[in-house]
């Protein structure tokens, strides 16, 4: 026997390849007072607290991704991942980074995400409630390599309970205007010159449709 995708049809936002998961996305996901309501005041404010702390390392004002409509749109996505019988034969999904400014990710007790470090692959243990925040390529490149966004792959899953996962995604909406993005000004000297060229949404989504979800295809694509 020879391990098979699952049968039902793998819907995304680029060309995906047959990996051993399910997916569905909801391109409006519920508006921000909707999920504040569902989110508890005290998680609010860790959450709030530990992404200043992080963003801190960016030397730019307050409201700057606000500003240039990375909070304007979301996109959330539903994963699942049934059991593979042969899951040395094929991979969940496979290594790849994601093109958002960041993604907010909720997994099940279900194993199987791995991160790229160095040359190898380390599993993110699973943790009842809590929330992987990931950096994503358009990060990368408006911070010019100040975060990098993370690499990533998720196994078949050999367990017989399925692995389930939500993901929502922050990105610009800016697709049909002629807004240019490209590394923060205020983030670049003599020193520190410009590691990626500008370039307008339209041109970003054409990229990451045309290259799909592989490896860090879009932040090599920028690259000066």
């Amino acid at each position: 026997m020879v391990a098979a995708p699952p049968p039902s049809p793998l819907v995304g936002v680029a060309p995906l390849p047959l990996d051993w998961a399910r997916s569905t996305n909801l391109p409006r996901p519920p508006i921000a007072t909707t999920a504040a309501n569902a989110c508890p005041p005290l998680h609010q404010r860790r959450l709030q607290r530990g992404c200043r702390g992080r963003w801190s390392r960016v030397r730019v004002e307050r409201g700057k991704f606000k500003e240039l409509g990375f909070s304007d749109s979301r996109l959330f996505m539903g994963h699942c991942y049934p059991f593979c019988p042969q899951p040395d034969l094929t991979i969940g999904i496979r290594s790849h980074s994601d093109y958002a400014l960041m993604a907010v990710l909720l997994q099940n007790q279900v194993p199987g995400l791995q991160i790229k470090h160095g040359d190898g692959w380390v599993d993110v243990k699973p943790l009842r409630g809590g929330l992987i925040i990931n950096i994503g390529d358009s990060l990368q490149i408006i911070s010019n390599d100040e975060y990098k966004s993370v690499e990533h792959r998720v196994l078949a899953n050999s367990s017989k309970e399925p692995r389930i996962s939500t993901v929502e995604f922050f990105h610009a909406d800016n697709r049909n205007g002629s807004a240019c993005y490209g590394p923060l000004l205020e983030l670049l000297s003599p020193e520190k010159p410009a590691i990626y060229r500008n370039f307008t949404m339209k041109e970003f989504l054409e990229i990451f449709y045309t290259k799909g979800v592989h490896s860090k295809s879009l932040v090599k694509e920028l690259k000066l």
